[in-house]
């Protein structure tokens, strides 16, 4: 466990690179689901995880959703919901966050998404 401060920002770094003690876990389930942000200078901000999503599973409990809805249609015949997207739809938000990840990587260079979904694999 660390706790350090660089300029404006100070962080707790665990490391679970060894073995974590039985009570160490007890502890840390125990803890609020809350991030606490505190700018030097300002009055510190506590964002409560629990009050954002009261399923915290993968993008606040959309991938549950998207599950039970595939089982649905799969084994009950269930007709699509809001949530079902074509196989094209789900492509283009793939491509969309990749090219934009590429972009991060590379300083913010622009990236032409159409020369980008046609590239050699």
């Amino acid at each position: 466990l660390s706790n350090k401060s660089k300029g404006d920002y100070a962080y707790t770094l665990v490391d679970l690179g060894s073995r974590v003690e039985p009570a160490v876990v007890e502890d840390v389930q125990h803890l609020a689901n809350v991030i606490r942000v505190r700018v030097f200078g300002n009055a510190e901000e506590v964002i409560d995880l629990k009050a954002l999503s009261a399923d915290l599973k993968g993008h606040g409990g959309g991938d549950s959703g998207i599950i039970e809805d595939f089982l649905n249609m799969l084994i009950d015949g269930a007709e699509p919901t809001e949530r079902t997207t074509t196989l094209e739809h789900s492509m283009e938000s793939h491509y969309v966050a990749l090219a934009a990840e590429e972009s991060r990587l590379n300083g913010g260079k622009l990236v032409d998404l159409e020369e980008f979904r046609n590239r050699d694999v």
